[in-house]
């Protein structure tokens, strides 16, 4: 099996699901020392986990698109990882909407914004290694 392929449908899926579930505990704990009451229980969990699991459904199906046609276009993984951020952002204030978002409004928006990072900061490491690998190698 070909190892970039390997990467794109299982490693940045689950590094991303990684990241934003570190990232969302992370804050809720810096919320909860502030003094933030943990309000929302067992509905907010489930709709938590199941905005978790789009997020790497989208990235698998964003790892197969990008492999399959990254030779062709080079951008193609930035654009794809933009519309699937905008895709996350989209979905996830229509679908809590007012069941919700009222309730935990800075919660969806550090779970929005933990989703757009977990999105993002594996290219953007992978970019700056493969600059630095290309800088260094230019040295020797």
């Amino acid at each position: 099996m070909n190892l970039g392929l390997l990467y794109r449908v299982l490693g940045l899926p689950g590094l991303r699901f990684l990241l934003l579930v570190v990232g969302y505990s992370v804050g809720h704990e810096i919320a909860d020392h502030l003094g933030r009451e943990y309000r929302g229980g067992v509905s907010w969990g489930m709709t938590l986990g199941y905005y978790s699991w789009g997020v790497v459904l989208l990235s698998l199906v964003e790892g197969v698109v990008v492999y399959r046609w990254s030779r062709r276009w080079v951008r193609l993984e930035w654009l794809a990882a933009t519309i699937t951020a905008a895709i996350v952002l989209t979905f996830t204030g229509i679908l809590t909407g007012h069941s919700g978002s009222w309730a935990h409004p800075y919660r969806l928006a550090w779970f929005q914004g933990c989703a757009v990072a977990a999105i993002f900061l594996p290219l953007i490491v992978h970019r700056r290694v493969n600059r630095w690998r290309h800088a260094r190698a230019g040295r020797r």
